[in-house]
């Protein structure tokens, strides 16, 4: 999580984006955009984005040990054919992330 938190403009944000990338990358500001439209947006570093991401894998690697566990437990929950079967259902998405 950010230490800074600002809200800005986009006009404000053109004027001074410098200072702002430079706050967001070694301070790790997080700067909020918010825009006339009512929807806004967040400026983050890059290292910030891949921590967030990778709580989110993680949070969703438990989430399908969970499915798996409950699985073991009760195997007439569902039925597959095969392994890769049951594989694919529990892991979704990162099934195809997997190594060979």
């Amino acid at each position: 999580m950010s230490d800074i938190v600002t809200a800005t403009t986009p006009s404000k944000v053109r004027t001074n984006l410098t200072s702002l990338l430079d706050d967001v990358t070694t301070k790790n500001a997080e700067i909020h955009i918010v825009l006339s439209s009512g929807k806004n947006a967040v400026l983050i570093s890059e290292d910030e984005l891949n921590s967030l991401r990778s709580q989110l894998r993680e949070m969703e690697l438990m989430d399908a040990k969970k499915e798996r566990m409950a699985y073991l437990k009760d195997p007439s929950t569902k039925k597959y054919n095969t392994a890769e079967e049951m594989h694919k259902d529990i892991l979704g998405d990162l099934y195809d992330e997997l190594p060979d």
